[in-house]
């Protein structure tokens, strides 16, 4: 803008408008124009800067926010490969699978063409295997200088990049990215953050790699240790039926207490492997709680016949529910109120049904649960630790307590003092 006025509101009136910049009328010289078209430029080259800077930005976040979400490896990498030729526009791009050695390296991933299969690399690749770092060929004289191989192979290629992704501090894969446009330290800072993120899913992937393999594993582990120990230990209790009518009543019966421990622990293994499965739940059918609370206390008071046992239960109560389920849930609540509470005051089962939902609490006196143990009680292999609570057991009930009723889309909770005594309390749907 010229301006015969001392620059003044007018002109930066027009500033604000958008104007580049102004000259008073005696300025408007060879010298004082040029300044003025300059100084625009940079201006102008600033902004533009600015802006794609934040675009980047934007573009690294929503990549981060994609691949946050993502956990297989063959997911991590199209993920990657596709963020290569989308955004940094990428004319070709693969990853190379470094072999046993740490030395070779395999095209595996070709962008848009997965598990290619192609036994090759390149000068660039082998700079960061061997660097263990980022290497750039930002141009074409850098590409005719370092990496003629390269060029040879694809003459179109102006520049590349090879990322090294790392796992337990080693060079797992690469990614190999070329372009037909040299890049500049804007883009070069953009590539090295955008391959830092791609390490990093890389390394939750494998690290998710692992979990999987070892919970399967553990898994199978339970699975075939708890069910060939049912065999023998039903060869044993048969044995010690013979023997009860001629070996000592003392000795077959601690023997008997003995086989029914560990075929205890047996089916809590089971159970704990078909938690983890999702295979918890058999038939699902209408079940009456009134019922299945009288049948648990039925065979409670039969072991237990010095304890008092109270049930309170609407006759309509019920549930859709896998009834030996709920046997086992409420058998192991009472047998336990049982083992760790005051038996000479008894337990009580009661059941109050809403709306939506039926409440199941089981209750007794006692020694409380320690406040450091209510944090983990339905973790696998917990239990409690201190105490009159503290288990002689594998500390899997309450867990698979908690497995079944979350099975029923439900939820368990305790709370525990002197003066109020141990409640469990159950929140079933009331149509689950």
């Amino acid at each position: 803008m010229l301006t015969g006025s001392d620059a003044g509101h007018a002109a930066t009136h027009a500033i604000e408008s958008g104007v580049d910049d102004y000259l008073l009328k005696d300025e408007v010289t060879p010298g004082g124009i040029d300044r003025a078209i300059q100084n625009a430029l940079v201006r102008r080259q600033i902004a533009r800067r600015v802006e794609r800077l934040a675009r980047r930005q934007w573009e690294l976040l929503d990549l981060t926010a994609r691949l946050s979400r993502l956990v297989r490896l063959d997911d991590i990498q199209t993920c990657v490969l596709g963020y290569a030729d989308e955004v940094l526009e990428a004319v070709g791009g693969g990853v190379f699978d470094v072999d046993e050695t740490g030395r070779g390296l395999r095209l595996t991933r070709v962008m848009g063409e997965p598990d290619v299969g192609v036994s090759e690399s390149c000068s660039l690749a082998a700079a960061a295997l061997t660097e263990g770092a980022v290497v750039l060929a930002p141009d074409l004289e850098a590409l005719r200088r370092d990496h003629p191989d390269l060029l040879e192979r694809e003459p179109q290629t102006v520049s590349a990049a090879a990322i090294p992704l790392t796992v337990d501090d080693a060079v797992a894969s690469l990614l190999g990215l070329r372009f037909r446009r040299a890049l500049d330290d804007d883009e070069a800072t953009h590539l090295r953050v955008f391959g830092e993120l791609a390490a990093d899913a890389v390394r939750r992937a494998h690290l998710y790699e692992r979990m999987v393999a070892q919970s399967a594993f553990e898994q199978r582990l339970l699975g075939v240790v708890s069910h060939d120990l049912r065999n023998p230990l039903g060869t044993i209790a048969m044995g010690l039926d013979v023997l009860s009518e001629e070996a000592p009543a003392g000795i077959v019966a601690k023997m008997d207490r003995a086989v029914g421990r560990m075929k205890h622990m047996v089916d809590d293994l089971l159970d704990l492997t078909r938690a983890r499965s999702g295979g918890l739940l058999g038939e699902r059918t209408e079940v009456t709680l009134a019922g299945v609370l009288d049948e648990v206390v039925e065979g409670l008071r039969s072991r237990h016949p010095e304890v008092s046992f109270e049930v309170s239960a609407p006759a309509g109560a019920s549930v859709r529910a896998d009834r030996q389920r709920l046997l086992q849930v409420f058998d192991n609540l009472g047998t336990n109120a049982v083992k760790y509470g005051a038996p000479e005051r008894g337990v009580r089962f009661a059941v109050t049904p809403s709306d939506d939902a039926i409440e199941v609490t089981v209750h007794n006196w006692g020694e409380p649960i320690d406040d450091a143990d209510v944090a983990g009680l339905f973790e696998a292999f917990s239990g409690t630790k201190t105490g009159a609570h503290a288990r002689d057991s594998l500390g899997l009930g309450l867990y698979i307590v908690e497995r079944i009723v979350s099975a029923h889309g439900g939820a368990v909770a305790v709370r525990s003092s002197r003066e109020a005594g141990t409640t469990f309390r159950l929140t079933l749907r009331a149509d689950a």
